[in-house]
């Protein structure tokens, strides 16, 4: 995602040099949302335009959570504070508005008050911090203390193509509130890291983090290694230098999942910088351990539907005991003659994921990215989520459209998918997390909107 700001920006190289000492957007002066380590949710938005948006499609209604997000991209919902029931954290990548620097990120928590319409903002991250294009943050106990940390992985292809690499990979310790950083790989790093997960891979008892490093250069090579960073008992909690599970293989959002059913984890994962597939699986063959990465095998599962940013599995989806793996592909149609969707394989049982193809179903139609104009690429669809978004007992799905501009929902009928239009006109989406919140028993939808630099919920009615 963020294809069109990437390449708007490409273009002003062309025309500015890139010539600012730090390269970041200067930090916002007291005024300015997210300085503020807790405070109420702003009243004005610092100086950005209005917020303007369509109706959402009927039957659902909207919640604002933050009307001065400055581009928020990736959220995780969580228990923060015991309470029962849901927060929110998000990362902002910023304001992309000087072509010369990058903007420095924040990392934001939104408190649930009384209700999923009275949040208090607190800052983990602020622009001070200087960390750029912060990316699928997640809340988790990564000290193994019983309160929630906040995990941040950052970086992205823009900064290598402004010849200022931000990849990086930190977390932050929940001190009662004061949020301590710990970093694993410093800011600056050619490679970028999009999420990271937490299991005990070796079984030392330890829990270990794994990811993927991607690569894109100024000469526009890509790549990815799947990686892992070992748990160890120092005040970072883990190894700084990574361990490599598979060079040249591995995608954004990786997912441990026993595909073939032998006791141990795969890694189900989409492909998008590697050129060679687009969803694939990591066999575990054994294991690893303190003095090797183990064995592990890439098994491709599709190739046609092109570059792909995410897949996950979904057990019981349309019955007891299946199971599937769901994926995007992003792609422009216009361009590259290849359709955009959201697709399902049904994964064989047991060792036959192993042997047998995996047959690919289309679950959604009309998600497609606009034309590119200019220096802009859009690509569609983007990340999703998953959920029972109308209280009727099955799995449904929330879609980004992202070079699409819509937000789209797949409503499960009948063993099969419906694609209605959730929110019009809210390009380059993010967050699309299905949870109740407030425990009412109806689900909410997070969904964010970079270039409107909003967070909202949706809530079936």
């Amino acid at each position: 995602m963020r294809i069109r700001s990437f390449f708007a920006c490409l273009l002003s190289l062309a025309v500015f040099a890139c010539g600012d000492d730090d390269g970041a957007t200067p930090t916002p002066d007291a005024g300015s949302p997210g300085v503020d380590a807790a405070s109420p949710m702003p009243e004005d938005a610092g100086g950005l335009p209005p917020l303007e948006l369509e109706d959402p499609a009927d039957g659902f209604t909207r919640h604002v959570i933050d009307d001065a997000a400055l581009g928020p991209a990736f959220g995780d919902l969580a228990d923060l504070d015991g309470d029962g029931d849901l927060d929110i954290v998000y990362g902002h990548f910023g304001l992309l508005e000087n072509p010369t620097r990058l903007p420095n990120g924040e990392v934001v928590i939104y408190r649930q008050g009384d209700s999923i319409e009275d949040w208090t903002r607190e800052a983990v991250v602020r622009p001070e911090d200087a960390l750029q294009w912060p990316n699928d943050v997640t809340f988790e106990d990564v000290d193994e203390d019983g309160d929630l940390d906040v995990l941040v992985p950052h970086g992205f292809l823009i900064c290598n193509l402004f010849r200022r690499p931000c990849g990086g990979l930190a977390w932050f310790e929940n001190e009662g509130g004061e949020w301590v950083r710990h970093t694993l790989i410093e800011a600056g790093n050619d490679e970028f890291y999009h999420l990271g997960l937490l299991e005990d891979l070796d079984g030392d008892g330890r829990l270990d983090l794994l990811t993927v490093a991607e690569l894109f250069s100024p000469m526009g090579e890509g790549g990815a290694r799947t990686v892992w960073f070992r748990g160890a008992d120092t005040p970072e909690r883990f190894e700084t230098t990574p361990r490599t599970i598979l060079a040249d293989a591995g995608g954004s959002v990786p997912e441990p999942y026993d595909v073939d059913e032998d006791g141990d984890l795969d890694i189900v994962t989409a492909e998008f910088f590697t050129g060679t597939a687009s969803f694939v699986w990591i066999e575990q063959v054994s294991a690893p351990t303190a003095e090797s990465d183990g064995e592990w095998t890439r098994h491709v599962i599709d190739t046609e539907p092109g570059p792909s940013i995410e897949m996950f599995v979904v057990e019981g989806l349309f019955e007891a005991g299946d199971r599937w793996a769901v994926g995007s592909n992003h792609v422009n149609v216009h361009e590259e003659g290849i359709d955009s969707a959201i697709f399902g394989y049904r994964i064989p049982d047991g060792e036959d994921a192993r042997e047998e193809s995996w047959a690919r179903t289309v679950f959604s139609e009309g998600i497609v990215a606009k034309e590119n104009e200019g220096v802009e690429r859009n690509a569609a669809p983007g990340i999703f989520g998953e959920g029972d978004i109308d209280g009727d007992g099955d799995t449904d799905f929330v879609v980004s459209g992202d070079g699409d501009p819509d937000v789209y929902w797949l409503e499960q009928i009948d063993g099969a998918f419906e694609t209605h239009v959730l929110q019009p006109n809210l390009p380059q989406a993010g967050g699309m997390k299905v949870a109740d919140l407030d425990g009412d028993g109806r689900a909410e939808i997070l969904v964010s909107g970079y270039e409107q630099n909003v967070v909202l919920l949706f809530q079936h009615d």
